[in-house]
C-alpha cells in the first residue's frame, strides 16, 4: 500500500468519525431539547383550545343576539304594518306669532316659568265652520314613518351590539 492510499484510507476514518460524533452531539442535544419542545407544545395546545372555547362563546352571543335583533326586527315591521301613521299635519303659525303674543316677552323677562298669557292676549280659536278657508299642512306622516323605521333599525343594532359585550 502506497502512502498516498494510507493517507486517503486516514481521510477516510476521520471524516467518518467526524460525522459519527456530530451525529452523536445531534442526537443528545435533540434528548436535551424534547422536553421543552414537549411543554411548549403542550402550552400552545392549551391556548389554542381556550381561544376555541372564547370564540365558540363570542359566536353563541352573536348568533344569539342577531336572532333576538331579527326577532325584534319582525315585532317592529308587525307592528308599523298594524299601525299605519297614516296623515300627520303640520300646524301653521300665526301670522303675527311672536314670544310676547304667548307671554314670553321681555316684559317677563322671557324665563319659562312666567310664560303665562295675559288674560286676552290670546286669539280666539274660531269654532265649527267659521267661513274661513283653511288649509291643510303638508302631510308628515310617511316622513315620521321612515323616522321611525330607521330609529327602530338603530335600536336593534344597539341591542345586538349590548348583547355581544364581553361579559
Amino acid at each position: 500500500m502506497s502512502l498516498t492510499a494510507k493517507l486517503i484510507a486516514v481521510g477516510i476514518i476521520a471524516a467518518l468519525l467526524a460525522s459519527f460524533l456530530g451525529w452523536a452531539r445531534h442526537q443528545i442535544y435533540l434528548a436535551d431539547t424534547a422536553p421543552i419542545k414537549t411543554q411548549y407544545q403542550s402550552e400552545r395546545d392549551q391556548a389554542i383550545s381556550d381561544a376555541n372555547i372564547k370564540v365558540t362563546a363570542a359566536n353563541t352571543r352573536a348568533d344569539s343576539a342577531e336572532k333576538s335583533g331579527n326577532e325584534a326586527t319582525k315585532d317592529y315591521q308587525d307592528y308599523l304594518a298594524t299601525h299605519p301613521a297614516g296623515a300627520v299635519r303640520m300646524c301653521h303659525s300665526a301670522p303675527n306669532s311672536s314670544p310676547s303674543a304667548v307671554g314670553g316677552g321681555q316684559e317677563n323677562g322671557g324665563n319659562l316659568a312666567n310664560r303665562n298669557p295675559a288674560p286676552g292676549s290670546v286669539g280666539a280659536v274660531p269654532g265649527g265652520n267659521s267661513g274661513q278657508v283653511q288649509l291643510a299642512g303638508p302631510d308628515i306622516g310617511p316622513d315620521l314613518a321612515t323616522e321611525l323605521r330607521a330609529t327602530l333599525a338603530l335600536v336593534v343594532i344597539g341591542r345586538e351590539c349590548e348583547e355581544n359585550l364581553p361579559q
